[in-house]
């Protein structure tokens, strides 16, 4: 039997332990199944990523995408402190695309 901290009404006979003693038991034991599975979860996850990551692609530029980027991020296009990187990005597709 169950020894209250507090005297309780039963609210039954099949009633072993008071609804707080009993709430907290199931807490206990949902977390630890809970964390036990975010952690398998957590261990799959990783393992997924790194065969991703393994298989990954190269970039794949061709004339067509490089000048669809470029009229996407061309400096004209972009003022104030967005200019700036819009410079570099706009130079960085100009050299790949001399690359080619």
């Amino acid at each position: 039997m169950h020894r209250l901290r507090r005297i309780l009404p039963r609210q039954g006979s099949w009633q072993r332990k008071c609804w707080e003693c009993w709430r907290a038991e199931k807490d206990r034991t949902r977390t630890g199944d809970y964390g036990a599975g975010y952690a398998a979860g957590y261990r799959q996850g990783v393992a997924d990523g790194a065969v991703r990551a393994g298989g990954r692609r190269e970039l794949e530029l061709d004339q067509d995408r490089i000048k669809a980027l470029i009229a996407l991020c061309h400096p004209d296009r972009h003022g104030g402190p967005q200019w700036e990187l819009a410079n570099k990005v706009t130079g960085w597709l100009l050299d790949q695309r001399r690359a080619l």
